[in-house]
């Protein structure tokens, strides 16, 4: 009996010591579930959430479109932003990383190791991928600016129906 209570005992401080920050841990599965990240910010027309932990960054958004969805990390215009792109069609998730110039964005090819997923449901896309941190974050660096747009359309190059900017406090 002595033995039981114990291991609850430790069972629930380890699950306590866990979620003790209020995550419940990020998993990138294309859905965004109440208490997985501990930064949100709510803009215009669209979620934007993060979370940072080691040499992980993990970011999402959610937005009312069917068509793709943007973040770019490192600039608060679409000039030198790398932006991770994605739609959700028929069932399959699509993705690419570009790199923003002037008002426009072409594709990159790099060797970068991005977990994503997407998804979408009832008319809102939903948009997670994870990169090294250190990729964006410098050490000392306490904010990272961001841009976000969506469209109305499954394809890369049409035209975005909004778009914002903010930065990322850590």
């Amino acid at each position: 009996m002595k033995k039981q209570m114990l291991f609850v005992v430790l069972l629930v401080f380890g699950l306590v010591s866990t979620f003790a920050d209020g995550s419940q841990g990020v998993n990138i599965d294309g859905q965004i579930m109440s208490g997985e990240y501990s930064n949100t910010k709510e803009l215009r027309k669209a979620s934007l959430f993060w979370e940072v932990e080691g040499d992980d960054l993990r970011i999402a958004i959610h937005a009312e479109t069917d068509g793709w969805i943007a973040v770019g990390l490192g600039s608060a215009r679409m000039d030198g932003s790398e932006m991770f792109m994605g739609y959700f069609k028929n069932g399959e998730s699509f993705f690419e990383e570009h790199l923003g110039k002037g008002h426009s964005h072409s594709k990159v090819e790099n060797n970068r190791d991005v977990e994503f997923a997407l998804m979408e449901d009832d008319g809102f896309t939903f948009f997670e991928f994870k990169v090294k941190k250190s990729d964006f974050i410098s050490a000392g660096q306490n904010d990272l600016p961001v841009i976000l747009a969506y469209g109305t359309r499954d394809n890369f190059r049409s035209m975005h129906r909004y778009r914002d900017s903010t930065v990322l406090d850590f």
